[in-house]
C-alpha cells in the first residue's frame, strides 16, 4: 500500500515527547547545523525499510503502540509504573538496539568485509557464500536477533530516571544505548554482549524522563526511590545525554532552543570519542589440541586450502562515554562468573550459562 510506504526504523511515537506538534528540532551531524521544525514523518525512515508485505511493520505496530501508552502513563506519574510497563519499556529498547538504520549498516559493512576476506583466501575458487541481496534481508536478520536475545535481558533490572535539572534530556536516530560500564572501567575493554556481567541499556523518553536497565549484581542506585531515581544535578543529565552523541548516526534530537546550543557545543567539544570503526572481524587458526579443547591463535587472515580449521569473532564497538552518570555506582561485592570461553564474564543465573557447560553458581542473589 502507498500510504505504507515510508517505513520508521525510529518510531514517531519515540520522537513526539522531544517535539512540538509533529515537527522536531534536530542537530545535524553531516552540515554541523541546528534545524528547527522539521517535520516528524520524515525522519528516521526510509522506503520500505521493513519490505513491501507490510508483515514486520504491522507487528511492530503493536509493540510501538504498548510504549506509546507506557511512556504516557510514566510522564503523567513515575511512581505507577509496574513491571508489564516496565517489560514493555525493556523490550522497546532493546527492539531499537537491533532496528536502526545505523544497526543495519554496521550488519552490511561487515558482511561486505567477511567476503571480500573469504574470496581472497579462497584464491578464486568458487565459494558458496553471498552478500544479502537486500537492506529488507539484514532487517530480518536484525529482528530474529532481537527475538533471541529477549530472553538474555529479562534478569536486568529496570528504572525510571526523572530528570528535575536545568538540562533536558535530548534523544537520536539510534537512541537505545547498550553499554557496560563494568567491562569498560574494571575489566578493561570493550567486547561484551546483552549476557555480560555488568550491561547496561540506557533510553531517554522525553526531555524529563529516560529509562535504565542495569545488572543489579553489579551496580546498585542508592537514591532510588522503588523504581524511581530523581536526578538534580546538570552533570548527571550531561553523562546520558553524552551516549546520544557519541552514538547518533545523523540526527540528534532535542526540544527546546536553549537544549539546542548546548547540543551544537557538546558535539564539537565529544565528538573526537565517537568510534570511527563500529565493527571489527577476527580470525583464529585452529593450531592443535590441550586437554581443555582445541587451540586457536589469532592469525591476520585465512587460507582456504581446505587444510586449516578456522573461527570468526565479530566485535562490535561500543560508545566509551568521558563520564558516567553518578546516579548508578558499583556494588561493594559484584557477583559474576568468569566462563574462561568466549562467553566471557556474565551475570549469575543468567541462560547463557547453559550453553557453556558451566553450573550456575549457589550464591544468593
Amino acid at each position: 500500500m502507498a500510504e505504507n510506504k515510508l517505513q520508521h526504523y525510529v518510531p514517531k511515537c519515540h520522537l513526539r515527547p522531544f517535539a512540538s506538534g509533529e515537527a522536531v528540532n534536530l542537530y545535524n551531524i553531516g552540515s554541523g547545523r541546528l534545524i528547527e521544525g522539521a517535520p516528524i514523518k520524515g525522519q528516521c525512515a526510509r522506503n520500505y525499510f521493513y519490505g513491501k508485505d507490510g508483515g514486520i511493520e504491522r507487528a511492530l505496530q503493536d509493540i510501538e503502540g504498548a510504549y506509546a501508552t507506557a511512556v504516557a502513563k510514566a510522564a503523567e506519574n513515575p511512581s505507577t509504573i509496574n513491571a508489564g510497563d516496565f517489560a514493555v519499556l525493556r523490550e522497546f529498547a532493546l527492539l531499537q538496539t537491533f532496528r536502526t538504520y545505523g544497526h543495519v549498516e554496521k550488519l552490511m559493512a561487515l558482511a561486505e568485509r567477511q567476503y571480500a576476506d573469504i574470496k581472497q583466501a579462497a584464491a578464486g575458487r568458487a565459494i558458496p557464500l553471498g552478500l544479502p541481496e537486500s537492506i529488507e534481508q539484514v532487517v530480518f536478520m536484525s529482528i530474529r536477533h532481537f527475538l533471541e536475545m529477549r530472553e538474555h535481558v529479562q534478569d536486568l533490572e529496570h528504572c525510571l530516571i526523572v530528570n528535575q535539572s536545568r538540562l533536558r534530556f535530548i534523544t537520536s536516530d539510534d537512541p537505545a544505548i547498550h553499554t557496560n560500564r563494568y567491562h569498560i572501567q574494571k575489566l578493561r575493554h570493550d567486547s561484551f554482549g546483552f549476557s555480560s556481567a555488568g550491561a547496561m541499556l540506557f533510553l531517554p523518553l522525553t526531555p524529563t524522563l529516560a529509562f535504565l536497565a542495569f545488572d543489579p549484581n553489579v551496580y546498585v542506585i542508592p537514591d532510588r526511590r522503588g523504581a524511581v531515581a530523581t536526578v538534580k544535578r546538570d552533570s548527571e543529565v550531561s553523562a546520558i545525554n553524552e551516549l546520544q552523541i557519541l552514538h547518533a548516526r545523523q540526527n540528534i534530537y532535542y526540544g527546546d532552543a536553549a537544549t539546542g546550543e548546548i547540543v551544537e557545543a557538546d558535539f564539537r567539544r565529544l565528538s573526537g570519542g565517537r568510534p570511527t570503526v563500529w565493527t571489527e572481524l577476527m580470525y583464529f587458526e585452529k593450531t592443535g589440541e590441550t586437554e581443555e579443547g582445541a587451540k586457536y591463535d589469532r592469525v591476520q587472515s585465512m587460507n582456504l586450502d581446505g587444510r586449516g580449521d578456522y573461527m570468526t569473532f565479530v566485535q562490535m564497538a561500543h560508545v566509551q562515554p568521558s563520564q558516567w552518570p553518578g546516579l548508578i555506582r558499583y556494588r561493594l561485592r559484584p557477583r559474576v562468573v568468569h566462563t574462561g570461553t568466549g562467553a566471557g564474564t556474565v551475570r549469575p543465573d543468567h541462560p547463557v550459562l547453559r550453553g557453556v557447560g558451566i553450573p550456575r553458581p549457589s550464591f544468593p542473589l
